[in-house]
């Protein structure tokens, strides 16, 4: 019979690594709480990107869309329409982190607290999640975020 101290430390060791793993990479986990995700093409499970915050807007499906002005040699993430209408920058994606007021998204973000602190305009960032291609928009995102970290 094994010990209980190696009992308890195994589910100690397990639910350390599971709690650090957002801090360390991306929580695959957020994907149930991305409303119109048949609109996204994964191209990278998870990555990160910096650049300096263009523009913070709330939206009605609790997403937070946040327009990121890319530091130099970065520029690959982007495509004709991130240059076009999201004014040359990458857009990250905080899901359920905003009331959610539009009802059809009411459900996504049901029992979800975002806890990803949201900067703000002209804050140096570091941004890590899934980078995907929305085809119904045309353009890259990081979404869902799984963190933000400020550089200043």
């Amino acid at each position: 019979m094994k010990s209980p101290g190696r009992f308890i430390l195994f589910f100690f060791v397990l639910f350390t690594a599971s709690s650090s793993f957002a801090q360390r990479g991306c929580d695959t986990r957020l994907w149930k709480y991305v409303y119109n995700q048949q609109w996204l093409t994964i191209k990278k499970t998870c990555m990160s990107a910096t650049g300096t915050v263009y523009s913070v807007l709330n939206q009605e499906d609790g997403n937070v869309h946040i327009r990121l002005d890319l530091d130099p040699g970065q520029g690959n993430l982007l495509s004709d329409k991130n240059v076009s209408e999201q004014y040359g920058c990458l857009l990250v994606v905080p899901v359920c982190a905003c009331e959610v007021t539009y009802p059809d998204a009411r459900e996504t973000c049901e029992g979800y607290i975002n806890d990803v602190q949201i900067p703000q305009r002209g804050k140096h960032v570091k941004v890590t999640g899934t980078y995907v291609f929305n085809f119904q928009h045309g353009w890259y995102e990081i979404h869902p975020v799984t963190s933000i970290t400020v550089l200043d």
